[in-house]
């Protein structure tokens, strides 16, 4: 998302290039951010968004994918076509990205268990 934000466009998939312009039109950032800095304020925006916010709050403690995915399904209810298994796999790399002092992820039994440090 930061070489859209940056104007390296033509670094992106055409199809990385749409998701980056509609998420950078929603997060509506200013402009000449470094990359620190837009990490930081992306991720400060991420947690000021109901449903992250809520599963921020339920993260409080370790939780399995299938828990987290069963938490945005019910966040999700009103959109009968959210998939809430991309919607996860989605947030969680996000989540991890932007914010990566806060959360860790283990994996045990083949199960991501993903909680707030």
């Amino acid at each position: 998302m930061f070489s859209a934000y940056s104007g390296n466009l033509d670094t992106l998939t055409i199809g990385a290039r749409q998701t980056a312009i509609s998420d950078l039109t929603h997060l509506k950032l200013g402009n000449g951010l470094r990359e620190p800095a837009f990490k930081a304020v992306v991720g400060a925006l991420l947690l000021q968004m109901p449903q992250v916010h809520s599963v921020d709050q339920f993260l409080s403690e370790p939780r399995r994918f299938g828990e987290v995915r069963a938490l945005l399904r019910t966040l999700q209810k009103e959109n009968g076509s959210y998939n809430s298994s991309d919607g996860w796999q989605t947030l969680m790399r996000w989540l991890r990205y932007f914010l990566p002092e806060r959360y860790n992820v283990s994996v045990v039994n083949y199960s991501e268990i993903m909680f707030r440090l």
